[in-house]
């Protein structure tokens, strides 16, 4: 999401300094898009700033201030094709997810030859995977290109909670396939034999709550203090020793 941005024209104030008045007299009156988060003094010291180095390779003060205007757009600093570009890129690969995992899970529920029990743990794979490409990766992918959270405190303390919740719950469940594939192969009549729905719903059941376990921690108080910092941030924070690393904090800095 872009952030709100308004439309100020730069005009001669008899209050600003001097050198900021002769540095812009070349763009006075000229209407440029400035992003609410610089105020007008801030836009025209970057100006100022850069206007050393780029006439070396621009003949004009327009064609400065339009490279300030990109180059500051979002507090993550990059450039407007890169934006671009990565949401183009990010975009198709979640489409791909979704609707990936979406096929396998209709193929699984409405195939009856595709209802057997080990495919049940590769239904609970893909439910995991749908989710993070549906709800996790767009607000991750916002949050990355503009370098700071402008969803709100809770659900920053949501997201952050269910991509802990969603990418451990994958990762397990890949866990549960593969021993299931070592166990049939090593065990094949034996483990067939104990391997009862019921035994089978269990197996999944674990997996989901070891998962929420790693992520209930942290919405529960379990945290790390952040300095503040000028834009609002949404991050995971780990807590580290020799033996372990768990995550210690989901929540926003504003």
């Amino acid at each position: 999401m872009v952030p709100n941005s308004t439309s100020t024209t730069l005009a001669a104030n008899t209050t600003m300094p001097t050198f900021i008045n002769s540095t812009v007299a070349g763009i006075l009156n000229t209407t440029f898009l400035v992003p609410t988060f610089l105020s007008q003094e801030e836009f025209l010291a970057l100006q100022l700033g850069n206007s050393s180095d780029a006439n070396a390779t621009t003949p004009s003060n327009e064609t400065i201030v339009n490279q300030v205007v990109f180059k500051t757009w979002y507090p993550s600093e990059y450039s407007a094709a890169h934006i671009i570009i990565a949401s183009v890129v990010v975009t198709v690969l979640m489409i791909m997810v979704v609707v990936g995992n979406m096929l396998v899970i209709i193929a699984i529920v409405t195939e009856k030859t595709l209802k057997n029990i080990q495919n049940w743990f590769i239904a609970s794979l893909a439910v995991s995977d749908f989710f993070l490409g549906l709800v996790i990766m767009p607000f991750s992918l916002a949050n990355e290109l503009m370098g700071y959270w402008i969803f709100g405190f809770w659900w920053c303390e949501i997201h952050s909670a269910m991509d802990v919740l969603l990418c451990t719950a994958s990762i397990m469940n890949l866990c549960l396939i593969s021993l299931d594939r070592y166990w049939s192969i090593t065990q094949a009549v034996d483990y067939l034999k104990k391997r009862t729905p019921a035994r089978a719903a269990v197996m999944i059941a674990a997996v989901w709550l070891m998962s929420a376990l790693v992520c209930i921690p942290p919405l529960l108080g379990w945290r790390v203090t952040r300095p503040p910092e000028r834009f609002p941030q949404c991050k995971v924070s780990f807590v580290t020793n020799a033996t372990r690393s768990v995550p210690a904090r989901c929540r926003i800095v504003s």
